[in-house]
């Protein structure tokens, strides 16, 4: 039995609206007030980004990066490769996570130039994270030469965030 929320986003959801299937999936995927369910949660990730709501897209592609990063990941870069032509700063993060991680190819140095290309692309579009991912790639000197002095400066701007309320 659905309780609650949980029922009325799923009538909402029927109606097509992609915001309330993205909070029907929240529910099931973190169990408010209903049985956690991974599979349900999946399934309603992608009703809501098939539906070409792109703020819905990066929910669906992480959910994907948490079955693994070679299998999850390569399911997750289209809908990544989607919300990133729509601007999306939390998609670049991922598509730099997912070069970084070696699920576009081997881990390299042009597949870590590349993540702190879309890395950049996110600290951009003001990602706190995308701060943090730079400040490591400079602090391991992964596809950069490593500057710890660069790296303190990624860490102190994303540090800065959280004290702004930033995301």
């Amino acid at each position: 039995m659905v309780y609650g929320s949980a029922y009325w986003y799923g009538q909402a959801s029927d109606k097509g609206t992609p915001e309330a299937t993205y909070n029907q999936a929240i529910i099931y995927r973190d169990g408010l007030g209903v049985p956690a369910n991974a599979s349900a949660a999946l399934d309603l990730f992608r009703k809501a980004a098939e539906a070409g709501h792109v703020p819905l897209m990066v929910p669906l592609a992480e959910a994907y990066m948490m079955q693994g990063t070679l299998v999850g990941g390569r399911r997750a870069i289209p809908w990544l490769e989607k919300a990133t032509a729509a601007g999306d700063a939390e998609a670049w993060n991922d598509i730099g996570f997912l070069h970084a991680k070696g699920a576009y190819g081997p881990r390299s140095k042009i597949e870590y130039e590349m993540a702190m290309k879309a890395y950049r692309m996110a600290a951009d579009g003001g990602s706190c994270v995308a701060y943090m991912n730079i400040g490591g790639l400079f602090f391991n000197g992964d596809g950069v030469p490593q500057d710890k002095h660069q790296a303190q400066n990624w860490f102190a701007k994303a540090e800065s965030c959280g004290t702004l309320g930033i995301k």
